[in-house]
């Protein structure tokens, strides 16, 4: 009697962590400088709820936007920056828990 043939092993992907795309430093006159940022993960669809940003060690929440069809993340201060150094960080989890982070330094004029 023949049973039934084996079955092959799953493939189980590696979890790759999200990448985030953006300039490490900027220098500025402006008190409201745009930071942009290409934020994806190629084995899930990223939201929103998925990347946190901070600015000056301060979670933002107003003045960020993610737009999911373009993997396009955009950080506006709401009040002006003082003239001086100042610090964002774009910190990205998917749904698999892995973690990228990228740092942008601001210097203001």
């Amino acid at each position: 009697m023949v049973g039934p043939a084996p079955q092959p092993a799953p493939t189980i992907k590696p979890n790759v962590r999200p990448t985030i795309s953006a300039k490490s430093r900027i220098t500025t006159r402006r008190e409201r400088p745009v930071v942009t940022a290409i934020v994806r993960d190629r084995d899930s669809e990223l939201r929103r709820g998925n990347i946190t940003v901070k600015l000056d060690g301060r979670t933002a929440r107003k003045g960020v936007r993610y737009a999911v069809a373009s993997d396009r993340l955009t950080v506006q201060p709401v009040k002006p920056l003082k003239n001086g150094r100042h610090k964002v960080v774009i910190t990205a989890r998917d749904a698999r828990g892995a973690v990228a982070s990228k740092t942008i330094r601001i210097r203001v004029r």
